[in-house]
């Protein structure tokens, strides 16, 4: 048997299949585990563990985490009790060794012949804190690592130097210090070994060519490449970390296992979140809106969308940084979702400048986000309409039934001067949620 891949992921997102097949095309001995909440089919290439299952090992740690990040509570949190439940599923599992993976990796390497680069280490990292690709030799590290956390928070002695270094406190500033503290051997896994490399992250160049902001990648014979500019040569990666949602839509680019998928038995299972999630996308019409037909007269004009009694609209600029962005668009959602009349509310969100696929991306990774962090279900509302581009006569059209603009922070202002809504009545997000 090959070396055991165990994937973490709560929540039921598209790419996900992609990571787990990818790992079982170049790990066909191993055993690949994934470790979630919820799942809506289920293939015999991988073995599913409920996360929620191991939940009793993280019940102490609960009551001393202290929150200090700008991710919501429940979303950090979860990033804490993930490596309780790790240790926990490979002590029920009798795992002494182990590769943990995120779910936005791909693999391309068989992980039992790399991991002998790594004999000696009871644990790897990622520029010595980013556990994304983490091979774990020793168990008692992972042990050691939870009783670490939980001390962290226990002892301020331990958790202040902590949170001068890092002031967003995650899992990661944790691994930082415990990999510069503890008497295991803690190794770094991003560096080229063997003319090869674990990549750290596809947005970032780490010496390597890039193109249109990411990694030049490349094929050959199913492995890929990338050419490294100071060493003038082709490096072989092991494996890609597609990290941010508007990078995770490349992972099925990025797939070669289509023979997992159609070799393989399927077959339902019960979901606890998937329901939620797609009922929230069925609000989202995804057909943007086109020009309407030129043989049409230039009086008239259709919208082939429905509206709300009252329609309210937001212009995103999609080119801003995703971090910020996403907890924008998380705002603006929530507060109409728990407006009183939220029923009667469309929201109609500009995306002339970004793919459909996207703009999805993004709105599901709110909607997962607002149930994961505040329990809150908008699968039942506030209808949400994606706008593409749209004609002049269109957007006048449109303008005779808009409520009003919620104003953002990263806002495009080009697309409201191109849609002529200058003057549109326009709301701070504070003000619409009490009117």
């Amino acid at each position: 048997m090959g070396l055991p891949i165990i994937v973490l992921h709560v929540g039921n997102s598209d790419y996900i299949l992609y990571c787990l097949a990818q790992a079982k095309k170049t790990n066909p001995e191993s055993p690949v585990i994934w470790l979630g909440d919820c799942i809506e089919k289920h293939y015999s290439f991988f073995d599913y563990e409920n996360f929620w299952d191991y939940a009793n090992e993280f019940q102490e740690f609960n009551s001393y985490y202290q929150h200090r990040s700008i991710n919501g509570i429940k979303w950090e949190l979860f990033c804490f009790q993930r490596w309780f439940v790790l240790k926990k599923l490979m002590q029920s599992r009798n795992l002494h060794q182990c590769l943990h993976i995120d779910s936005d990796v791909m693999l391309y390497a068989n992980v039992t012949e790399e991991q002998k680069n790594f004999a000696n280490c009871d644990l790897t990292l990622s520029q010595m804190q980013s556990p994304h690709f983490t091979f774990i030799n020793n168990l008692n590290v992972l042990d050691s690592f939870c009783s670490f956390l939980l001390e962290m928070y226990k002892d301020p002695l331990i958790y202040q130097p902590i949170q001068e270094k890092f002031p967003n406190v995650s899992d990661m500033s944790a691994f930082n210090f415990f990999a510069n503290g503890e008497s295991f051997s803690i190794c770094e896994s991003s560096n080229i070994t063997n003319n090869s490399k674990n990549d750290h992250n596809i947005n970032v160049s780490e010496g390597f060519e890039m193109r249109e902001g990411r990694k030049n990648i490349y094929f050959v014979e199913e492995r890929p490449f990338c050419k490294h500019l100071e060493l003038n040569r082709a490096i072989k990666f092991n494996m890609i970390h597609f990290q941010g949602w508007r990078t995770k839509k490349y992972i099925k680019d990025y797939f070669n296992g289509e023979s997992i998928f159609r070799e393989s038995r399927e077959w339902e299972v019960n979901s606890q979140h998937s329901d939620a999630i797609r009922g929230f996308l069925q609000h989202i019409n995804t057909e943007k809106c086109s020009p309407q037909n030129s043989n049409l007269q230039e009086s008239y004009t259709t919208l082939n969308f429905s509206l709300s009694e009252i329609n309210v609209i937001i212009f995103p600029d999609w080119s801003a940084p995703e971090e910020s962005l996403s907890l924008e668009l998380e705002r603006v959602v929530k507060a109409i979702a728990i407006h009183p009349d939220k029923n009667k509310i469309t929201l109609l969100v500009d995306s002339t400048n970004i793919s459909d696929e996207d703009a999805n991306l993004a709105l599901s990774s709110v909607a997962l986000n607002l149930l994961m962090t505040q329990d809150l279900d908008v699968s039942d509302g506030p209808e949400i309409l994606l706008l593409g581009q749209l004609s002049e006569i269109q957007w006048s059209a449109l303008n005779a039934r808009i409520y009003g603009r919620i104003v953002l922070e990263n806002e495009n202002i080009q697309a409201i001067a191109a849609a002529g809504y200058e003057e549109i009545p326009s709301y701070l997000l504070d003000c619409f949620t009490n009117m």
